[in-house]
């Protein structure tokens, strides 16, 4: 499922959603479903709910004054899995290897926390010295749903 999102978010970026909002930060543009809502912004995130309140989705940047090689890249992608890692001691995360489409860096990587039944999902870019992060969590939400609206999210991410 993970591979079918990177081909479809990465070199196609196609839209699927007919009725959907739009939120910027930093040089991202993000499309959400319809019904959501922002509820909490800031300078470097944006946090939007599901209208039944059981995801939510997390959209941040981060900026960098020079920039970084893909080596650099699959660091920070290392670094993210294992801060969500710690997090629990009985969660788990799978991920795809970070990608480098012509010069565009890309990971994702998806898990859960067995005990609370929280599942996640995470796609982190970096492009032009600027690393964009969703990413979507749910609690009480079906896996193939949620991994359906992650990929919305991923679809909708666009660049200014």
């Amino acid at each position: 499922m993970m591979r079918i999102i990177s081909t479809i978010a990465a070199a196609l970026g196609l839209s699927s959603a007919t009725s959907a909002q739009h939120f910027s930060i930093g040089s991202a543009n993000v499309r959400a479903p319809s019904g959501w809502t922002e509820v909490k912004k800031e300078d470097e995130r944006i946090v939007l709910r599901a209208p039944d309140g059981k995801q939510q989705a997390t959209v941040s940047i981060m900026r960098f004054g020079a920039d970084a090689s893909f080596e650099d890249f699959k660091r920070l992608c290392q670094l993210r899995l294992e801060a969500e890692k710690k997090d629990s001691p009985d969660c788990f995360v799978q991920a795809e290897p970070p990608f480098d489409i012509k010069g565009k860096f890309g990971m994702f990587y998806s898990g859960g926390v067995k005990q609370s039944g929280q599942v996640f999902s995470g796609y982190l870019s970096l492009t032009k010295r600027e690393l964009v992060i969703i990413y979507l969590e749910g609690l009480g939400t079906d896996p193939k749903e949620h991994l359906q609206r992650f990929q919305g999210f991923v679809e909708g991410l666009s660049r200014k």
